[in-house]
């Protein structure tokens, strides 16, 4: 992944993240689940970052594929499956 297509990511995790406020009722289990997703979205992107900046291809290969799976995870949970 390029660093564009990272930082993109990464914005539209904060901007998400940003949304979350408390709430006054209960969140449902699965809303609980794609928030612990997110963040380790969150997590993903940064490590693969840093393993860009120190050239660590394996790191990187590593991490960009368990973005791919979080992306596909999160993608299923906005259709309902």
């Amino acid at each position: 992944m390029q660093m564009r297509e990272l930082k993109r990511e990464l914005r539209d995790v904060l901007d998400e993240i940003e949304t979350w406020h408390g709430t006054k009722k209960l969140v449902p289990k699965y809303e609980v689940r794609r928030r612990e997703v997110v963040l380790w979205k969150q997590a993903i992107i940064y490590k693969i970052i840093d393993s860009k900046r120190s050239r660590d291809l394996q790191i990187e290969a590593f991490n960009t594929e368990l973005l791919f799976c979080i992306n596909s995870y999160l993608s299923l949970c906005k259709i309902g499956i």
